[in-house]
């Protein structure tokens, strides 16, 4: 194990000399919990500015993790709090995230430290393939509903560019934080996703879930998370016993931290050192 990937096993141990990155975490999640909130009882006009004025203060908050803990270490530490509280900009709907966008190039271009241009982009291909993949899953899996023949879904696909959209954020992002944590997180942006369409339960799904998986060639460590969150979905749509669907969310947690962990040792060495 790498020296980011024990750093990153340190914080989520919650040693005492980690107060100060822990008052960071808990305030990245604080933001987007309360904007949720606020968005989810009705501001109405007042909901982008919301929006943008908690997505400035997310970047800003992941400037300064990143100077403390590196920008890979940073970014795996927040996909960790946001699957274990609940906090992520992917529980906004598409609608809500849209003032983000423009904001999203706009704090690019705004920024002249290595670090913060970093936090920049990275946010901004995020909010990039959050789109991406909502759009993806209604189109891939909504089979059998009138109007919506696999022609017409492949047609729609084909016009809205998901496939170079997709793949430009995903190399973005490689180039950022390396290509086993790029998946990390982009795997956690979508499972976040409070619009996407959920599979089925049906034999024909779990048969092809299960092929899938096993042709995404990826290391059984990662493909257990994504079995997981399958399970996860499973219990959700079949309205489970609760303490069904924690058991299974709690397996999850963990296997995810295992993830990012092992994901830390392929980031960039620029990416993984802090400079405070």
């Amino acid at each position: 194990m790498g020296a980011a990937a024990q750093a990153f096993r340190g914080h989520l141990a919650g040693h005492p000399h980690d107060e100060e990155v822990a008052e960071m975490r808990r305030n990245l999640c604080a933001v987007k919990r309360t904007t949720l909130e606020r968005v989810t009882a009705g501001a109405g006009a007042e909901v982008p500015r919301a929006m943008e004025t908690m997505y400035e203060e997310i970047v800003t908050k992941l400037i300064q993790l990143s100077s403390h803990v590196g920008t890979a270490v940073a970014y795996a530490l927040e996909a960790y709090d946001e699957l274990a509280q609940g906090c992520s900009i992917s529980r906004f709907d598409r609608e809500q995230r849209e003032p983000l966008t423009a904001l999203s190039a706009k704090l690019k271009r705004r920024h002249a430290s290595r670090i913060a241009r970093a936090a920049a982009e990275i946010e901004a291909q995020r909010m990039a393939w959050r789109d991406s993949h909502e759009l993806l899953s209604w189109l891939m899996f909504r089979r059998g509903q009138e109007g919506l023949a696999a022609g017409e879904r492949l047609a729609r696909f084909e016009e809205f560019s998901l496939s170079p959209k997709l793949l430009g954020s995903r190399e973005a992002i490689v180039r950022r934080l390396g290509a086993p944590l790029t998946a990390a997180v982009e795997a956690h942006d979508r499972f976040m996703l409070a619009n996407r369409w959920r599979e089925g339960d049906d034999e024909t799904t779990r048969l092809e879930q299960a092929s899938w998986g096993l042709l995404s060639y990826q290391p059984p460590l990662v493909l257990r998370v994504e079995q997981l969150r399958q399970r996860y979905d499973a219990l959700e749509r079949s309205d489970a016993d609760r303490s069904q669907r924690v058991g299974v969310f709690r397996e999850l947690v963990d296997a995810f931290a295992d993830q990012l962990a092992w994901s830390l040792d392929g980031a960039p060495s620029a990416t993984s050192t802090p400079v405070l």
